[in-house]
């Protein structure tokens, strides 16, 4: 994959699965670009995979978790 600095993605839904690991790209993505806004959808927070959470609210990202469950 390539990219330049000219490149935009298209404005359009994407959809992850409910991967925490899949979906740290976009979270990523949304933090770096102004006046984005990510919505994660039935993603699974494991404890053992979910750090970049801490740490990109650590790094000033305004990040809200709703509806928290225990599956099993």
């Amino acid at each position: 994959i390539s990219s330049s600095l000219n490149d935009e993605i298209p404005d359009q839904s994407y959809t992850v699965p409910g991967d925490f690991s899949a979906a740290a790209f976009w979270l990523v993505a949304g933090c770096i670009v102004p006046n984005s806004e990510i919505t994660l959808e039935a993603t699974g927070l494991n404890p053992t995979r979910n750090a970049l959470l801490g740490i990109l609210q650590e790094m000033g990202a305004d990040i809200t978790i709703e509806n928290e469950r225990m599956e099993g």
